[in-house]
């Protein structure tokens, strides 16, 4: 037994430095883990404040470039649409018209021509 004692107290400084080796990169993998993370934390939040300040500086050049095409009278796509849609409706209600009314004799029309012309 006391060879085996001589042997484990003999090993045991080479156990310590092992042992406290071992605590140092653990504790040098901790330190690094615990940078990266903030470090990505940091980036993270960088990102997100990049991209508020961009979508607050596109908003803001939209809203200048409404307003300057409404003071020269560009009309808006919703205008356009409307417009659009007023212009087919009244289409369709002309063409009902013209179902309406009876057609004209064939000699009628050349007839009014000539006389506008002769006069």
């Amino acid at each position: 037994m006391a060879a085996r004692r001589k042997k484990t107290v003999a090993a045991s400084p080479i156990g310590t430095a092992r042992a406290s080796a071992t605590r140092a990169q653990q504790r040098i993998r901790d330190v690094f883990e615990s940078a990266a993370d903030s470090m990505q934390d940091r980036v993270s939040s960088a990102r997100d404040q990049a991209q508020e300040t961009w979508d607050n500086l596109e908003a803001l050049f939209q809203k200048r470039v409404h307003k300057a095409l409404q003071q020269i009278g560009v009309p808006t796509s919703a205008e356009i649409e409307l417009l659009t849609r007023r212009v087919a409706e009244l289409s369709a209600a002309v063409t009902a018209l013209e179902r309406r009314l009876p057609k004209p004799p064939r000699g009628a029309a050349r007839s009014a021509t000539k006389r506008r012309r002769r006069t």
